[in-house]
């Protein structure tokens, strides 16, 4: 690219840089919806969650829902996962105080760790996420 003057330089210059910044945040919102959906399908899977204790099957039973799908009744935490964005940040969170609990356990439940699981399971895809936003911020293909 050739240039007439330094002012039309530093135009093309600033250009790039938010044409930069808005590949980075679309990328961010897409890494933070990859581990969304991964998420999901976590909640109430015995191969990843600690299993229910006796008593709390029991009383799901109870109450009408199935003995042993850990963090899963009617869905309503489950569904609470909102993934969020601002500017060049994104992240997956919920407003339900009870994930807190129940993410990190407590001297009766424990640790059922649904958003550290999604975040590793979605690293993998993710890396693919951060590697087509470089290469689209640079010209090239790096995938």
């Amino acid at each position: 690219k050739k240039f007439d003057s330094f002012g039309s330089f530093a135009n093309w210059n600033m250009n790039l840089a938010m044409t930069a910044n808005v590949k980075i945040a679309i990328g961010m919102y897409a890494m933070a919806e990859n581990t969304h959906k991964i998420a999901l399908p976590i909640f109430g899977d015995l191969s990843k969650l600690q299993t229910l204790a006796e008593a709390t099957q029991e009383t799901r039973v109870s109450l009408g829902y199935s003995p042993n799908d850990p963090l899963f009744r009617s869905g309503i935490l489950r569904d609470s996962l909102q993934t969020e964005s601002a500017g060049m940040t994104a992240g997956l969170g919920t407003s339900d105080e009870r994930m807190l609990i129940l993410e990190q356990g407590n001297s009766h439940i424990p640790p059922r760790p649904v958003l550290e699981i999604s975040v590793n399971e979605a690293r993998p895809s993710n890396m693919i996420i951060v590697m087509a936003t470089v290469g689209s911020i640079l010209g090239v293909s790096i995938i």
